[in-house]
């Protein structure tokens, strides 16, 4: 255990880290689609596993702030419009640990 009694940072900091940061999130589709629209449903706090920065070897729990929605993305091919919405309940467009604000990358683990 590395600290046991650990103080999360004002939700209104969380919220602001998520304003400047879901919309880079997303930046891979740019140039892909004609217009990108993402709805935020649901913002839980959880626990999430990552590995320990002195020893890669070993996890330890962070509080993390998720954020789930849907996508929806028109894109044009071959002078055709298409429309794709997307929602994944139980995937995080973007993970925030609680403590310090950082952004943690899912698919990393840290």
């Amino acid at each position: 255990m590395i600290d046991a009694d650990v103080e999360l940072l004002p939700f209104d900091q969380i919220m602001e880290v998520a304003d400047h940061l879901l919309p880079l999130s997303l930046t891979y589709l740019e140039g892909r689609s004609l217009t990108l629209r993402c709805d935020i449903t649901q913002i839980r706090l959880g626990y999430m596993r990552v590995q320990c920065i002195n020893d890669p070897t070993k996890l330890q729990l962070v509080p993390v702030w998720d954020f789930f929605g849907s996508r929806k993305i028109d894109s044009e091919y071959d002078g055709e419009t298409y429309s794709d919405t997307t929602d994944w309940p139980t995937w995080s467009f973007l993970t925030i640990n609680a403590v310090d604000g950082s952004i943690i990358d899912r698919s990393l683990g840290y």
